[in-house]
């Protein structure tokens, strides 16, 4: 009887997760359209698009480069952009980019895998009838998570990452029970990865390597030979990050990725903290039932394991105060920690339903914990339920009609000499084979370089700065570079309108508007006539 129930209770998650890859399937529909040439586009997320024109222009011997001849690093996720040249090198642009975010339902899946291995050593101390409620209920909190969907399933590197950090704390479990040294050199090389599909994954690495050394005896340097095989472990994973820099030095001729100068330059430290306080706050509040029970829960039953699952849970948030915010505000920094968020949290559920055990019930504790999860789970999503809904798109991609269209009349009207000029650099420079001009910065150097806007016209989720977003030049972008095409001369606290009407004419060409420079030779005029 108890394994039938058990066999019961499993067909029930089986069936979530069935659920919840046709859930998947329908999002990668979201942000697709049917063009004006009557074929379907799918995108990405605008960053992953960014990726996914490098990625092409790899695959097709154009060089790791957004603009042909222009080598500018305007990515931070090169591990991401090599493994989508693999897809741009067998597919069609959209088939590519299909293929991306299908591979992003592989990715959630393989994560909710490894996380269910962690769980067990988590849970050696339970009794075998909790210990499914246990594995039942992470199951649920990272499959119902939002953020955790929306990143991998839009192309961006947060579930490689993921991936990559939680095989590496499996692989570390594995060792210290069996003691080989490939699993160092293993863990090594998956934070090696790690490092190459985010530099900033450094912050996951540190602790785990502390965690290595620390764990293993209580005087660790006291046998040369093991101490041998930890320092050889890191000096492994540094090979990862001196073969990115020569490679970056060599190939862009710079020490650091244009984003770092474009986000983390110009901007005071207490700026950049205050803007990053204002936009974690909301994290915080909605995270603060799970961020609160864990903390708790490692306070009442400490141990190693669980203090450094909270390390890397609360280290990314310090960080994202640090580096002054982010642009969204889905939690891209904070989503690869947040399966071991979902166990600390769960275990520390479980925590203090056994110190009341004495004060309540069984019964009336597993109800309250019950209400406890379900709280968790929903302030957690409070955020993205119309998204998860189907009852709006996902966030930043309601433009993508627009931006998918325009691309295909620039392809009709324009030359292959014509320039774009775009605040948005994913979609429609990805879609055109055209030079394009970003406004923003992320493949600019000059822009990249100018100091940030402070006044507060460029402020949104909490900041009063956006790191990515405030700087901006357009009489530099626009008026000296003159492209084509842009997409509008105003851009918060600079408005060139009226030199733009004088220089640039509004067009309506199939429904779609597009700004065009008077007179430019590389626009095909006689199609825009009536």
């Amino acid at each position: 009887m108890e394994s039938f129930a058990r066999s019961k209770r499993r067909n029930i998650l089986v069936l979530i997760l069935l659920l919840y890859v046709v859930w998947s399937v329908v999002f990668i529909t979201q942000p697709s359209v049917v063009a004006l040439d009557g074929k379907r586009y799918f995108s990405l997320f605008d960053d992953a698009m960014i990726s996914m024109r490098y990625a092409w222009n790899f695959s097709h011997g154009q060089g790791l480069v957004w603009n042909l001849g222009e080598r500018v690093e305007g990515y931070t996720n090169l591990l991401m952009t090599l493994l989508m040249s693999a897809y741009t090198g067998i597919f069609d642009k959209s088939g590519a980019v299909l293929a991306v975010s299908i591979t992003g339902i592989f990715t959630v899946l393989s994560c909710l895998y490894i996380a269910l291995k962690l769980c067990d050593f988590l849970i050696e101390d339970l009794e075998e009838k909790w210990r499914f409620l246990f594995k039942a209920i992470v199951f649920i909190m990272i499959l119902t998570y939002y953020p955790f969907s929306y990143w991998p399933l839009l192309g961006m590197e947060t579930g490689l990452l993921t991936l990559l950090i939680l095989s590496s704390l499996y692989l570390m479990e594995l060792y210290f029970r069996k003691r080989r040294e490939v699993y160092l050199f293993a863990i090594a090389g998956l934070q090696g990865l790690a490092y190459l599909t985010r530099p900033d994954a450094i912050i996951f690495s540190v602790p785990i390597f502390v965690y290595l050394f620390l764990k293993e005896e209580k005087e660790p340097f006291s046998d040369f030979s093991r101490l041998k095989k930890l320092i050889l472990m890191v000096f492994f994973y540094m090979l990862f990050i001196a073969g990115q820099e020569i490679f970056r030095i060599s190939y862009y001729h710079e020490f650091l990725p244009n984003t770092y100068y474009l986000k983390l330059t110009g901007m005071p430290l207490l700026d950049r903290i205050k803007n990053g306080l204002g936009f974690i706050t909301p994290y915080l509040l909605t995270h603060l039932l799970l961020l609160g029970v864990s903390i708790g829960g490692v306070s009442i039953k400490p141990d190693s394991r669980r203090k450094l699952y909270l390390v890397l849970v609360l280290l990314p948030i310090l960080y994202q105060v640090w580096v002054g915010g982010d642009p969204w505000p889905y939690w891209r920094m904070m989503t690869p920690a947040y399966p071991l968020l979902a166990m600390l949290f769960t275990r520390g559920v479980f925590d203090l339903l056994n110190r009341t055990r004495a004060a309540i019930s069984t019964k009336v504790g597993l109800r309250l914990a019950s209400y406890g999860i379900a709280i968790g789970i929903l302030a957690s999503n409070l955020n993205f339920v119309g998204e998860m809904l189907f009852i709006q798109k996902p966030f930043e991609t309601d433009q993508y009609e627009s931006f998918v269209n325009t691309a295909i009349v620039l392809n009709e009207i324009t030359t292959e000499d014509a320039t774009v000029g775009v605040y948005y650099s994913g979609v429609i420079p990805y879609y055109t084979n055209r030079k394009a001009v970003d406004f923003l910065g992320k493949s600019d150097k000059y822009i990249a370089r100018l100091p940030p806007d402070l006044s507060g016209a460029v402020a949104w989720s909490g900041m009063y700065s956006v790191p990515g977003h405030n700087k901006y030049d357009l009489d530099y972008s626009i008026k000296q570079l003159l492209p084509t095409y842009i997409q509008y001369p105003i851009w918060k606290g600079q408005n060139i309108l009226s030199w733009a009407s004088e220089h640039y004419v509004a067009v309506n060409y199939q429904g779609v508007t597009l700004w065009l420079r008077k007179g430019a030779p590389e626009v095909r005029w006689e199609t825009l006539s009536p």
